[in-house]
């Protein structure tokens, strides 16, 4: 690929994620709830936010519908999940954006994520978002109660959402429609040492849930009306989270499998997120192979090698892709703070990566093949 197309192709991959709320929410912890067994409540986002479930709950419960898995069952007396504090949560206390599922037993003040309170009114905290007996809660604790009034129904799965803004107003969504904005005057304040799924404070036992959450998003920055719409008709998806980057090198010479393997990028272009995920296909069955990272392209044929390699100079190789024997696809999420050349590097926005895959082939007399590539402009 020439100089200048590679330039205009990451000038419209720049301008491309502009536009979207790729460039305007960068999700924090994503919490599926689809647990069956177990302790650890599992952050998706690639953060590590990772909770503890804690009391009464039930695992494994029908959730909000198609692609979201299953959800929790919180007993309303005790059930919650406990949060350590972290670089990326801690720090929110405006231009944030909270949603999840809920499907509350009973209409009564419950809360669904937030800070803790650590002795109770008046000791601090940071914020908090739930249900109650007239709508919609959110709260930057002892600072603001925003309330927004609706009427709903125990028994059945709301989506629930509210965007606070980088000026202090809170934009209440149900069932990804918005209620309205309330206006507020100062942000959050510091942020204290654990947040908490299903309960507001421990101190009092207060506002514990009764009834299922799933799906519990997190995100800083402020989504518009259309993601939030997204997320309430498409329980399990998140923002940005979708193909991205550019395919180069190919079509791949097909494998023995008799197609040409390929390559494809998903999640989100800005490295704070990291949470991209590479994932190759229309490999052969039964063959093992490692993904490739590097900023070099390059095109030649390696002795003993059906395909190209599309990459050149410092090549890293992730070594965790085993699933790839069990068939014709395998997937790994990558962590963008430890790309494997030497040294070790860490993506930096507005740098430029590529990916490929290697792998084994069923050829008796070349044994060996590549997916195409992709490259990847980060935000």
């Amino acid at each position: 690929m020439k100089h200048s197309t590679r330039l205009f192709i990451g000038s419209l991959l720049a301008s491309s994620l502009a536009a979207t709320s790729f460039a305007q929410t960068s999700l924090v912890a994503h919490y599926r709830l689809d647990e069956t067994a177990g302790t650890i409540a599992a952050d998706s986002s690639g953060n590590g936010n990772n909770g503890m479930y804690v009391g009464g709950v039930t695992l494994g419960t029908p959730g909000a519908g198609a692609g979201s898995g299953t959800s929790v069952d919180f007993d309303g007396v005790d059930g919650r999940i406990e949060i350590p504090g972290s670089a990326t949560l801690n720090p929110l206390d405006s231009n944030l954006t909270v949603a999840a599922f809920v499907n509350a037993d009973m209409i009564a003040l419950m809360r669904i994520f937030g800070n803790e309170r650590p002795n109770g009114p008046g000791t601090g905290g940071s914020w908090s978002y739930g249900i109650n007996n007239t709508g919609i809660r959110f709260t930057t604790l002892d600072r603001q109660d925003y309330d927004q009034a609706v009427l709903w129904n125990p028994g059945q799965w709301l989506h629930v959402a509210v965007v606070f803004d980088a000026s202090f107003t809170a934009t209440f969504y149900l069932d990804g429609v918005n209620l309205g904005a309330i206006g507020g005057t100062q942000p959050a304040q510091m942020a204290q040492p654990r947040w908490f799924i299903g309960v507001l404070d421990l101190n009092i036992m207060s506002e514990f849930m009764d009834g299922r959450i799933d799906d519990v998003q997190i995100y800083s920055g402020s989504a518009t009306d259309a993601d939030i719409a997204f997320l309430a008709a498409n329980p399990g998806q998140t923002l940005g989270v979708g193909t991205i980057g550019m395919s180069y090198c190919g079509p791949a010479i097909p494998n023995s499998s008799g197609m040409g393997a390929i390559i494809e990028a998903t999640g989100s272009a800005a490295v704070a997120a990291n949470n991209v995920t590479l994932t190759a296909s229309q490999m052969p069955a039964g063959q093992f192979g490692y993904f490739l990272a590097g900023q070099t392209q390059g095109f030649f044929n390696p002795p003993g090698s059906q395909g190209l390699i599309c990459l050149v100079g410092n090549i890293g190789r992730y070594n965790q892709i085993a699933n790839i024997i069990q068939g014709p696809t395998g997937s790994i999420m990558i962590d963008l703070t430890a790309i494997p050349v030497n040294p070790t590097a860490a993506v930096m926005p507005g740098e430029t990566w590529n990916f490929q895959c290697w792998f084994r082939d069923n050829n008796p007399a070349l044994t060996n093949n590549f997916t195409d590539g992709v490259e990847i402009l980060f935000q």
